[in-house]
């Protein structure tokens, strides 16, 4: 249901019932009539809740590499920078 509920087109109509300029607000009643699409087999529900799990943990995976190698770039750029590694112009 979170994924749902994330989505661009749920987002979308619920962007749609909120009110106000400086602080959106949307009531309760508004929020209850905003349909959120859901499969009805609970097979299906399970093998989609799967997939995106699964996801996550990639994207979650690679975030962590992601951050490995930019400590690792950071610590090359320090020894460059502080003469600790010379660069050969060759």
């Amino acid at each position: 249901m979170l994924w749902a509920i994330r989505s661009n087109v749920v987002q979308s109509l619920i962007d749609a019932r909120t009110k106000g300029s400086t602080f959106n607000e949307i009531t309760l009643g508004a929020l209850r009539k905003v349909p959120i699409p859901h499969p009805t087999s609970l097979k299906e529900q399970k093998k989609i809740t799967e997939r995106l799990d699964s996801a996550s943990k990639k994207l979650d995976e690679e975030r962590s590499y992601m951050r490995e190698l930019k400590n690792v770039k950071r610590g090359l750029m320090q020894d460059l920078l502080t003469g600790k590694v010379r660069v050969n112009p060759e």
